[in-house]
């Protein structure tokens, strides 16, 4: 399943610990959602490189933690806009 996957793991952590950031700034935690968030955008690029991710029913994974990190970054673009 596609959450036992740790490119979802990671993608999962870096939101998660952007959305505990808007709240609590913390130079730690902030470092720890860097990682996970550039750990989730290697694992992507790495699976969309395999060309047996491309068949369908092996891309769960990988579409889960796209949509984990377009959630992020939606959701940090959001706080940067102005108004």
């Amino acid at each position: 399943m596609a959450e036992s996957e740790p490119c979802v793991k990671h993608a999962l952590l870096a939101l998660s610990g952007s959305y505990v950031l808007d709240f609590s700034r913390s130079d730690k935690l902030r470092q720890l959602t860097n990682y996970h968030y550039a750990t989730a955008s290697k694992m992507i690029s790495e699976g969309l490189a395999r060309p047996q991710s491309h068949a369908v029913s092996n891309s769960n994974a990988i579409i889960a933690a796209v949509v984990l990190m377009e959630v992020d970054d939606v959701s940090r673009v959001r706080f940067c806009l102005p108004g």
